[in-house]
């Protein structure tokens, strides 16, 4: 093999690495919020666009429920549900253990059906981040995994092979 095969095999091994070191990064910085006391939640539908687009990812931190108010963004679970990320339109009731918030996605026309209770802390959305959770997504699916591996794996491989072969072949002398 030519020394080009060779070049050509580090390049490879190369941009294998910067692809694997791109998606390190990018799940260095989404759950890096969780060693400052955040939560990372992605977000699935267009309810709260433009503020926090589909794929984004959402930085939340826990306050108590009575400090916050109309304007602030919340995540909260309702029983049996998947959690809901909208906005605060009115606090209905508030107590010395929960707050009674009615809520909207950004992009609804309409509040939420029900007002939304809480007691103790609840989630507030500090910032979105576009796209970022559409990588996550993707880097948690086993098909990722198992390509991340494969392409790490066949670049070492395939700079070994063109490698060993461009190597002189030395005998051992006998005496």
């Amino acid at each position: 093999m030519s020394a080009q095969a060779v070049t050509f095999a580090h390049w490879i091994r190369y941009a294998a690495l910067v692809v694997a070191l791109g998606f390190a990064l990018a799940i260095g910085l989404a759950f890096a919020p969780t060693l400052f006391g955040r939560e990372v939640m992605v977000v699935t539908t267009g309810s709260m666009e433009p503020w926090a687009p589909v794929g984004s990812i959402v930085i939340t931190r826990m306050v108590d429920a009575r400090t916050v108010g109309v304007g602030d963004v919340i995540t909260f679970r309702e029983q049996g549900a998947m959690p809901t990320t909208h906005r605060i339109i009115e606090v209905v009731e508030r107590d010395a253990s929960s707050s009674t918030f009615l809520t909207k996605g950004d992009a609804n026309e309409d509040a939420d059906p029900a007002p939304v209770r809480i007691v103790g802390s609840v989630a507030v959305g500090e910032r979105a981040i576009p796209v970022l959770g559409r990588i996550l997504v993707a880097i948690r699916s086993p098909l990722a995994f198992l390509a991340l591996a494969l392409l790490g794996l066949s670049s070492a491989a395939l700079e070994r092979a063109l490698v060993s072969s461009v190597r002189p072949r030395v005998r051992p002398m006998l005496t």
